[in-house]
């Protein structure tokens, strides 16, 4: 499709995402019109996009003028370039890392199971009978 001339009619999607293509555009304000005239009341742009350094303030300037409201920002560069090495990684780092990932991930399931079931933290055992 053209993403300068979207063919959807207006306010008739609640998402537009678009990934690591607007560099590729003719006219970046171009499309950003065309995302709000096809998003509805409420919807997102969700964009993730190549830029060298230099060329990101000229990119951040047209999404500020495109009438859109940038709600939350993220730099994924370092995610990026992390996962890309993590891939690469053998031995004993990436064991270690791999444990890490999962001790990380039966913390954040215990504080869940925690919040469900009010578990007391710890020390505190006891303290509500006494009320």
């Amino acid at each position: 499709g053209d993403a300068e001339a979207i063919p959807l009619p207006d306010a008739s999607v609640d998402v537009v995402i678009n990934v690591e293509s607007c560099h590729c555009y003719g006219s970046v304000p171009s499309f950003l019109s065309e995302v709000r005239r096809v998003l509805t009341p409420g919807g997102h742009l969700l964009i993730a996009d190549l830029r060298l350094a230099d060329r990101l303030p000229p990119f951040e300037a047209e999404l500020q003028g495109s009438g859109m409201e940038i709600e939350d920002r993220t730099e994924i560069g370092i995610i990026v370039a992390f996962m890309s090495g993590y891939e690469r990684m053998t031995g004993p780092v990436r064991d270690l890392l791999n444990f890490y990932r999962r001790l990380s991930t039966m913390r954040v399931q215990y504080r869940l199971v925690a919040d469900a079931f009010a578990v007391p933290a710890a020390g505190s055992e006891g303290r509500g009978a006494q009320q």
